[in-house]
């Protein structure tokens, strides 16, 4: 019983994995079409964004600062000619858009725990321990580990037109 069970989860697994495929809805589709929604892509750039609002354009420069600035570039290579570069730039946006993500998760975890109720408290008291965010060095090195700068050296290698020229 069980094993038919699986087999019809794997099954539906993989019908819904290639339907979008059927549809002509895939990600850097050389018609232009992306199957992956951008103001997703655009939500995790605009928080890097106004992360970088305020920040220094000049050496050294933040990589909070680098990666605002290289989202905003990604953005308008979604439209470019070059399927490549069109392709290399909704990786890197969606490599930001994950580290958002688990940068927020993990945050939120250090506060809520393993409680998933819309109701839940925190399990951190003002007395007791103080919450305390992943550092900046922290983000970077999960950045890192993530491959959001592999991303980013993918993208820039497919022929984007990008440069950290406002760093003097």
């Amino acid at each position: 019983m069980q094993m038919k069970r699986a087999l019809a989860a794997l099954f539906a697994f993989i019908l819904i994995g290639f339907a979008p495929a059927a549809a002509g809805d895939r990600p850097g589709e050389p018609d232009g079409k992306s199957g992956f929604p951008r103001a997703l892509l655009h939500a995790g750039c605009n928080h890097y964004d106004n992360r970088a609002r305020f920040l220094s354009r000049e050496e050294p420069v933040d990589y909070v600062v680098l990666l605002a600035e290289a989202c905003r570039a990604a953005e308008a290579s979604l439209d470019r000619e070059l399927y490549g570069e069109r392709l290399a730039a909704e990786y890197f946006l969606k490599r930001v858009l994950r580290l958002r993500n688990t940068i927020i998760d993990m945050n939120m975890h250090r506060v809520f725990g393993d409680q998933t109720s819309p109701y839940a408290k925190p399990q951190t008291e003002q007395g007791d321990a103080a919450f305390k965010p992943v550092s900046p060095a922290g983000e970077f090195l999960i950045a890192h580990r993530m491959g959001v700068f592999d991303a980013y050296t993918a993208w820039l290698d497919s022929g984007a037109e990008f440069s950290i020229a406002f760093v003097k």
